[in-house]
């Protein structure tokens, strides 16, 4: 499991040792965490064993104007989160929901719903689990398909925060809080538990 507190601007893990190995522009506010441009911020992290049944848990805030989305412009495929292209979460497109990516060499596993509301801090979880995954949002369910995979367990290069690994995606504007991720598929009890915490508290132990 990992855990990193940007809000106490902390870019070392307090539970493995995914830490923050790269930081490319970005700022700190304090009480709210680090700050994107959406231009060129990004920040990388170690290079750790992940994969298999897993949870990953953002708080997070998109700063990009509804009235602004369009291909290739601001907030297109914006990520929050980019494995190596394996493992990614974040802007779907330039619509207003979220998407939560696998890919492997069988294909790609998508799901995609929740809404992005401008400036409005929210709490992101997927989770995957055997073909199951989901996206939760505030403490809810807003999507799910048993038509998934697992990621590969691996460990691999390129865990980018911010940014995308594939050419074309905008960076992320806006802020990002908090990550965590679990080695398993955490419940609906538990994601609610979690989101019921608020964004400026930790999170391990998880409440069960």
């Amino acid at each position: 499991s990992h855990e990193l507190l940007f809000y106490k601007n902390n870019l070392s893990d307090n539970i493995g040792e995914m830490n923050i190995s790269w930081v490319d522009g970005t700022s700190y506010s304090l009480g709210e965490g680090i700050v994107f441009d959406g231009i060129n911020d990004y920040m990388d992290m170690s290079s750790v064993l992940l994969g298999g049944p897993m949870t990953i848990a953002l708080w997070a805030r998109f700063d990009v104007s509804t009235h602004g989305l369009s291909i290739n412009g601001p907030g297109y495929w914006e990520r929050l989160c980019d494995f190596s292209e394996n493992i990614v979460i974040g802007r779907n497109s330039y619509f207003t929901n979220l998407f939560f990516m696998i890919k492997q060499d069988t294909g790609e596993y998508e799901v995609s719903g929740g809404v992005i509301s401008p400036n409005v801090w929210t709490h992101v979880v997927c989770t995957v689990s055997g073909s199951l995954m989901m996206i939760y949002q505030d403490g809810l369910e807003v999507v799910s398909d048993n038509n998934g995979l697992e990621p590969m367990e691996i460990t691999r290069t390129n865990h980018l925060i911010g940014k995308s690994n594939t050419s074309g995606d905008t960076n992320f504007e806006g802020a990002i809080s908090s990550l965590h991720i679990w080695n398993r598929g955490l419940s609906v009890y538990e994601v609610k538990a979690l989101y019921n915490r608020g964004r400026l508290f930790e999170s391990f132990p998880l409440i069960n």
